[in-house]
């Protein structure tokens, strides 16, 4: 009987498997080789989270500020104060409240005392019956604020204060009509809303600008210490806040005027850029498109403060007669541009303005005799329940209004 052989086959050193220290040495150099882009791919979901946060933030206080300026000053008053009888100016959804407000003294605002609204419902009993009359009373000497609480915007809430100042004049005479010039540099118009005349006018575009810009640059900072990570000497970039850039923003002031078929268009854009910084790049919104102009009406553009402010304006050259552009600083904030600049005027228009540009008187100007009020219309954003403390705001927006 044969007996069979027993075959051993002796492992080579290349076949022990992997040992658990090369095993968790392989994880670690795994991690150390993602971690980048791990952390890349956190940022960027943090940012596109902002991002769509703010542009819902944003886009919720342009329609409060559009629909404020589509009603009078008495509607809204009435609004504020007796929401039930008032104009439906804005919704008001389940669970919000709307009242009159004005400053406590310590930062922030509560309601308004019974008595002191600038709208007062009194009960009046005539041969009509009993009904309400509304004592409409405009305060010239203050400003008129005005709260919406527990606004639900994505999944959070919010508190609003709608500012409508009213103070651009000194005062009234015996019969309560404005007096005396306008103390913050706003213009006296007459019915530029309306009769062919062309408005742009800027709102929430800023905002909008600097969160863009910031998400520019926080990217451009990312990247660079991607591309300098194995550099010798240690790299090291300062990432800027975006209240930062806002404070540092630059805008251009794209002013075109054409005649592509029967009307004249009037075109404005204002793109935005924060040099001070590195890797913002730039913004471009437009604040009217194609606004028709019709002949012998004027184009007014309303814009506010930034540390550095050019305007260039281009206009059709086969266009007949001149165009008349009024251009306005709303002087809301307090900032003063550092550099202001007008490129040279083509043939065929005229330019006002009551800004500190060089060669242009800064002064208000009027077109007409006939005095019209411009109100300074605010619209601030704060945290839901913080009772509207400076620390809470979220963002604001400033425009003009006319009455």
């Amino acid at each position: 009987m044969k007996h069979g052989r027993h075959h051993c086959r002796k492992l080579s050193a290349d076949n022990y498997g992997v040992s658990f220290i090369e095993l968790v040495i392989s994880i670690l150099l795994i991690a150390i080789l993602t971690s980048p882009l791990l952390h890349g791919f956190i940022v960027s979901a943090r940012l596109s989270s902002e991002a769509g946060m703010r542009q819902q933030q944003t886009e919720e206080a342009q329609n409060i500020m559009e629909n404020i300026k589509q009603y009078s000053i008495e509607d809204i008053a009435r609004f504020f104060n007796y929401p039930e009888a008032g104009q439906a100016i804005c919704e008001i959804r389940p669970g919000q409240i709307i009242y009159e407000a004005e400053p406590d003294g310590a930062g922030s605002f509560t309601r308004v005392a019974e008595g002191e609204q600038s709208c007062i419902r009194s009960v009046v009993t005539d041969g009509n019956g009993t009904h309400y009359i509304y004592d409409f009373r405009e305060k010239y000497n203050r400003p008129c604020y005005y709260a919406m609480e527990s606004v639900k915007i994505g999944r959070e809430y919010y508190d609003f204060i709608i500012t409508i100042d009213g103070t651009a004049y000194r005062g009234t005479d015996s019969s309560g009509n404005p007096t005396g010039h306008n103390t913050v540099r706003m213009p006296l118009l007459c019915n530029i809303s309306g009769s062919g005349h062309a408005v742009a006018m800027q709102t929430g575009e800023a905002e909008m600008a600097a969160f863009t810009l910031y998400t520019n640059h926080i990217y451009y900072c990312m990247e660079q210490e991607q591309l300098h990570r194995d550099d010798e000497v240690p790299f090291s970039i300062t990432y800027h806040t975006m209240e930062e850039i806002r404070a540092q923003l630059e805008c251009n002031i794209r002013i075109n005027i054409s005649k592509p078929a029967a009307d004249v268009l009037a075109e404005v854009v204002m793109e935005f850029s924060c040099t001070a910084y590195d890797g913002c790049g730039t913004a471009e919104f437009p604040v009217l498109a194609r606004g028709i102009l019709k002949e012998g009406k004027s184009l007014y553009v309303f814009y506010n403060p930034f540390s550095r402010v050019n305007v260039s304006v281009s206009r059709d050259p086969s266009l007949p007669g001149e165009t008349d552009i009024f251009l306005y600083r709303q002087n809301l904030s307090g900032v003063a541009e550092i550099s202001a600049s007008i490129d040279p005027l083509p043939p065929g228009v005229n330019l006002y303005c009551n800004a500190d540009f060089p060669g242009y008187v800064s002064e208000p100007v009027k077109q007409v005799s006939e005095w019209n009020r411009i109100y300074m219309l605010k619209v601030q954003l704060y945290k839901a329940g913080e009772g509207f403390r400076q620390e809470a705001l979220v963002l604001e927006m400033e425009s003009a209004k006319g009455v």
